[in-house]
């Protein structure tokens, strides 16, 4: 009985081993988006705006991140996250690109309290991933409302470049393209002002 017993604790104890290494197949990483606009652009330092919320496709609302392998074919990385909630991240990037592109002090976060009703800049991300031949893709559309919630315009975007296969390279290539969708917010925003 007792040896019946030792060869069950063993193989208990070899099961629990072999499952906890094959669990750990990597190192996992984190990443975040940068903002990296440049300084003054598109000078309106009395641009008034609340920025967000960001609205996200359904697969992109996930912390792995999303490679697209072909036209129907997505990979969701087990190793490669997003360091935080990527509708948030997102979100904290264009309002920071702004705040530089257009030296405005009056742009806020979406969500702030306290703050006297202003026109929002509201953004749905269709689509947000690299692909196996480099190019980083970033495409949906953007809207202002004015602060009693009438839409006052609405635009598309499809912009892209490429990118290393590093994965880092790739989330730099992606804060690349917000940067770019930033700026033509800016310069859309300040016509209309003009």
């Amino acid at each position: 009985m007792r040896n019946r017993l030792s060869w069950i604790t063993a193989l208990i104890i070899f099961a629990g081993t072999s499952l906890t290494g094959c669990s750990s197949s990597g190192p996992t990483d984190y990443y975040l988006l940068s903002a990296d606009a440049k300084s003054a652009t598109v000078p309106a330092p009395d641009l008034a705006l609340t920025v967000g919320p960001v609205y996200l496709a359904d697969y992109l609302q996930r912390q792995g991140m999303v490679a697209r392998s072909t036209a129907v074919n997505y990979q969701i990385s087990d190793h490669d996250l997003w360091a935080s909630q990527l509708d948030n991240d997102i979100n904290i990037v264009l309002l920071k690109n702004l705040q530089t592109i257009t030296g405005s002090s009056q742009l806020r976060p979406f969500g702030v309290i306290g703050v006297a009703p202003q026109p929002s800049l509201r953004i749905k991300i269709d689509r947000l991933d690299s692909d196996s031949q480099g190019i980083a893709r970033l495409e949906g559309s953007w809207q202002l409302l004015s602060s009693d919630h009438k839409e006052l315009r609405y635009e598309t975007f499809a912009l892209n470049t490429s990118a290393e296969s590093t994965t880092e390279s790739q989330v730099n290539a992606i804060s690349q393209l917000i940067s770019e969708l930033s700026e033509a917010i800016a310069k859309a925003l300040t016509t209309d002002q003009s």
